[in-house]
């Protein structure tokens, strides 16, 4: 059996990973960011090392910040560098700012002309404690794991519950939807690229579930309800997002047709399902729908 090849993905969390150990174990307070392998970069010491991003450092999603605080950081120098402007990393480091808030303080420093660090860290040069050679384990706090998968929100949540941090100064990308006159037909379910929304069934009731933590603000299913039940109320509160305790938006009681046996809204008084009433009244389907109709006249359509 062959072992999956290491993403490049996987190998930023590997090195990352490896980095917050070695700062937390070392009590480093400040560390100095810089691009991999590039010419020019700060001096780095044992108490303010230097940290070569792969990649480039203006491309740092907020949750590498998030576990460097979590390893003990307070304060992170950027430079600028071959690939970002000193104007690009004002404008990134003052967006990071206003998201983190006081989590961590930035400082933009200037270049220097030599490249010889006495203490750096980077994909390819990260120390490693005596112990760790022998083979001997050190008492560790528990650190985020990320899944591979995961994309850089689900990864920031991660580590924010990690960190203990219950709020960000940016507001969540997920919405807070509000439903009225759903039918449980499922369409905003299989809509939502993230799987933010589920209906669950529990005796005679169905539920149209919302997950804080998983909602991107996106709003497609919003667009695409057939009925125009889904509303949007405000954006998710941070607590809500990282409880990440489903929301209720609907509860219907269910009836089973008799004539196909799907589940639908007992509300109607029927005992068919929509689909069958429409093939009932009309089994060649000549006619349009009642709805259709009525949103084609809305529209400015008139019928001939």
């Amino acid at each position: 059996m062959t072992t999956p090849p290491v993403t490049p993905r996987q190998r930023d969390d590997h090195f990352f990973l490896a980095a917050q150990r070695w700062l937390a174990r070392n009590d480093v307070r400040l560390v100095l960011l810089t691009c991999h392998g590039e010419v020019g970069a700060p001096l780095g010491t044992k108490r303010q090392p230097a940290v070569e991003v792969p990649g480039c450092v203006r491309d740092l999603p907020l949750h590498r910040f998030v576990d460097l605080s979590l390893a003990g950081v307070r304060d992170v120098a950027l430079t600028p560098c071959s690939c970002c402007t000193p104007e690009d990393l004002a404008t990134v480091v003052e967006q990071w700012r206003a998201a983190l808030g006081t989590l961590l303080r930035f400082v933009i420093t200037e270049t220097t002309p030599v490249r010889a660090w006495s203490w750096s860290l980077s994909p390819t040069r990260v120390p490693v404690e005596r112990r760790g050679l022998l083979g001997l384990r050190t008492a560790e706090q528990a650190w985020p794991t990320h899944a591979p998968e995961a994309d850089d929100h689900a990864r920031l949540l991660t580590s924010l519950r990690a960190a203990g941090v219950t709020s960000l100064a940016q507001q969540a990308p997920g919405v807070a939807l509000l439903a009225s006159g759903c039918t449980a037909c499922g369409v905003c379910v299989a809509a939502c690229p993230h799987d933010a929304l589920t209906l669950t069934l529990a005796g005679d009731q169905t539920s149209l579930l919302q997950a804080p933590d998983a909602c991107r603000g996106e709003q497609q299913c919003v667009a695409l309800c057939p009925v125009t039940a889904l509303s949007v109320s405000g954006p998710l509160p941070w607590s809500d997002v990282l409880e990440a305790a489903p929301r209720v938006l609907a509860t219907l009681s269910m009836a089973v047709c008799q004539r196909c046996q799907a589940r639908f809204p007992a509300d109607s008084g029927s005992t068919w399902c929509e689909p069958c009433r429409l093939r009932r009244n009309d089994p060649f389907g000549s006619h349009l729908p009642p709805a259709a109709i009525a949103l084609l006249r809305a529209r400015g359509h008139e019928s001939r």
